[in-house]
């Protein structure tokens, strides 16, 4: 598994500031308290069978190359505001923009910050863009997202708040390229919406 070299080293030097260690104790405390409502359902032996885990579980086994799934599960968890990205970093430092990849941006206390599967904690925005020079290729917001995914072209309205999205062959014509890697990671995810009027989620299952 690709792992972050130099920008590690940076967090473990900052992390042994006791101030940081508050501060970046308390924001992936957030985070994980977000996504309390994000599940995966991991397909198994029987293909109609699942196994439902919650989204924390399935960070931990780090799979390779999931970055938009990852993402696009965990900006689920957010705020209407938050941000799923998509682009290219220079995961090596070696001044080479060309790993494609999937993460999320959002905001907690005033600041910026960038959950990426590829790390191990949530890191502060500007000392990511410092170390990964990301060049973007597509950003939206979670309320862009459940806009575009509660329509009826992509999904089935079940109730009131409630939606299952559409599979992604239905959806996505194959010779059309998808910009926001969202359509194949939410394909037949279900979202339900939050009742209160805002664009937030009360529960989501994805399914993988």
């Amino acid at each position: 598994m690709l792992k972050f070299t130099k920008l590690q080293d940076r967090m473990h030097f900052i992390t042994s500031q006791d101030s940081f260690i508050r501060n970046h104790r308390d924001i992936n405390q957030y985070f994980e308290s977000c996504t309390e409502k994000i599940f995966v359902a991991r397909k198994y032996y029987c293909p109609e069978r699942y196994k439902f885990i919650k989204f924390q579980e399935y960070l931990d086994k780090r799979f390779k190359d999931s970055c938009y799934h990852y993402s696009s599960y965990a900006v689920m968890g957010l705020l209407e505001t938050d941000n799923i990205v998509r682009g290219k970093i220079d995961v090596d430092e070696t001044d080479n923009c060309s790993y494609e990849h999937g993460w999320v941006e959002f905001s907690f206390g005033g600041k910026e910050y960038v959950f990426d599967s590829l790390n191990y904690s949530i890191v502060e925005k500007q000392l990511y863009y410092e170390h990964m020079k990301p060049i973007i290729t597509y950003r939206a917001s979670l309320e862009e997202i459940l806009d575009i995914f509660t329509l009826s072209k992509n999904s089935v309205q079940i109730s009131e708040n409630t939606f299952k999205v559409k599979s992604f062959d239905l959806i996505y014509n194959q010779f059309v390229v998808d910009s926001s890697h969202l359509f194949l990671p939410l394909s037949e995810s279900e979202i339900v919406i939050d009742d209160k009027g805002k664009k937030l989620v009360k529960k989501f299952t994805g399914y993988r």
